[in-house]
């Protein structure tokens, strides 16, 4: 699970606009069992680490970012280094927005 020093990673709705300096957070859709996730990761390992997120419905692990090159299987020999680069190989649109143009519903 994605934790960092203790730090819960989990983003709820009452938090979700209150990023801490230096954490961003991350959303996408599972694309095995189709569950919306959402995480708190730090910048320092989306830009220079490795990042891995576990489902929390079907516990698939998603990788997210490999600047390590631990994944080179996955990341066409490290050409790809994040979540961001896959998605442009695969003609998904990835969305930047900022806390302050959030504007969601989310289901209880």
């Amino acid at each position: 699970r994605a934790r960092t020093r203790g730090i819960p990673n989990e983003v709820n709705k009452n938090d979700v606009t209150k990023v801490e300096p230096g954490r961003m957070v991350l959303a996408f859709t599972c694309k095995v069992c189709e569950t919306r996730i959402a995480k708190k990761i730090t910048k320092k390992a989306y830009t220079t680490g490795v990042v891995i997120i576990e489902c929390p419905e079907c516990h698939s692990r998603h990788l997210i970012a490999d600047h390590l090159g631990w994944y080179k299987d996955w990341t066409e020999d490290g050409a790809l280094k994040t979540i961001e680069d896959f998605a442009e190989r695969n003609g998904e649109v990835v969305r930047k927005v900022q806390p302050d143009d959030l504007s969601f519903t989310i289901k209880e």
